[in-house]
This record gives C-alpha cells, sequence and structure tokens, in this order.
C-alpha cells in the first residue's frame, strides 16, 4: 500500500472514530433529555404545573425540543402565555433532531397545534390559521399518527373555521365548517 493511501485510510478511520463517539454522545444527551422530558410531563399530568417549571429550571440545559414542548405546555396550563408561546417557538426551532422524531412522532403537531391556540386567543388570527395548517400537514405527512388524529384534524378544521367567522370571512368559515362536516361524517365522529 502507497504512503498516500495509507494516509487516506489513516484519516477516514479518525473521523469514522469521531463520528461515532460523535453519535453516541448524542444519542446518550437525547436519553437524559426524554428522561427529564418524561418527568416533566409527569407532573403536568398530575396538574403540577409549577413543579413541572421548576424541575426542568433545575435541570439546566434546556436546548432540546422535548424539554421546551414540556416547558410550554406547563406555562400554558399556568395561564402564561407568554412564556408558553416562547417555549413552543423555542421547540419549533429545535424540531430538526432526528432523535426526538423518533421519539416522539407527534411532537411537531403538538407544538403546531399549541402555537395555533395561543395566537388565536391574542387574535392573532393569520397566525394562527398558519400553525393550524402545519399541524394538519404534520397529520396527514406522518403515518403512525394520522389514524389517531382524526378527531383532532376534524376539531382544528372546526377552529379555523371559527377563525374566519370570527373575522367575519363568513364564505371561508362555511368552507372550513363543511369539510370539517364531511370529515366527521366520514370518519363516522360525533359533532362536538
Amino acid at each position: 500500500m502507497s504512503k498516500a493511501a495509507k494516509i487516506t485510510l489513516s484519516l477516514l478511520i479518525t473521523v469514522l472514530i469521531i463520528m461515532i463517539a460523535s453519535i453516541a454522545y448524542i444519542t446518550k444527551k437525547n436519553e437524559q433529555y426524554r428522561l427529564a422530558s418524561d418527568k416533566c410531563w409527569a407532573y403536568i399530568d398530575n396538574g403540577l404545573y409549577d413543579k413541572a417549571v421548576e424541575y426542568i429550571n433545575l435541570a439546566g440545559n434546556k436546548e432540546n425540543q422535548l424539554i421546551y414542548d414540556c416547558l410550554g405546555e406547563a406555562y400554558y396550563n399556568l395561564g402564561n402565555l407568554q412564556l408558553a408561546l416562547y417555549n413552543f417557538k423555542k421547540a419549533e426551532e429545535l424540531q430538526d433532531n432526528i432523535f426526538t422524531a423518533y421519539y416522539s412522532p407527534s411532537l411537531n403537531i403538538h407544538i403546531y397545534s399549541r402555537i395555533a391556540e395561543i395566537m388565536h386567543q391574542k387574535g392573532y388570527y393569520d397566525d394562527a390559521i398558519r400553525y393550524y395548517h402545519k399541524a394538519l400537514k404534520e397529520m396527514m405527512n406522518n403515518r403512525k399518527v394520522r389514524a389517531r388524529y382524526k378527531a383532532d384534524y376534524v376539531n382544528m378544521l372546526r377552529e379555523i373555521a371559527k377563525i374566519y367567522d370570527e373575522k367575519g370571512d363568513k364564505e371561508k368559515a362555511k368552507e372550513y365548517y363543511d369539510k370539517a362536516d364531511r370529515l366527521a361524517n366520514k370518519f363516522k365522529l360525533i359533532k362536538d
């Protein structure tokens, strides 16, 4: 083997070792985030929203979509829409993490729908509609969650219709109400 080939092979092996070590580190770090997120959600599931916020803030590094999503949910339930929106937006910024997508394929749907709800409550109707559409698109694109979200899909269409109604666009409102009703009948859902 030539000297150049040996150097190339040595460099390739070094790069491979660095890549493997990096993947192992990232995997371990993401597992820590998932565990912290699970504990945060356990607090939320028990109505202990302040405890969820306290736990995450004490945990330190929050630069993960799972963590920001959980914090957003805690603040949302505490009625602090500004901090909820901030955390959901941070979660949205960090959404391209392959490990997060693996752990929770419905995470982006939750983030988008919560941002839409907050925007609607704050009167930012066009932003709310845009985020509802992002959530609907995620539902359609993700086979793992598509069947689970039939009722949510219909309800989001109704929320969009309600927003158009509030904006005074009765024609668009009717279009979305009709679409929601057609799907509800197709899915055999009871209208709420």
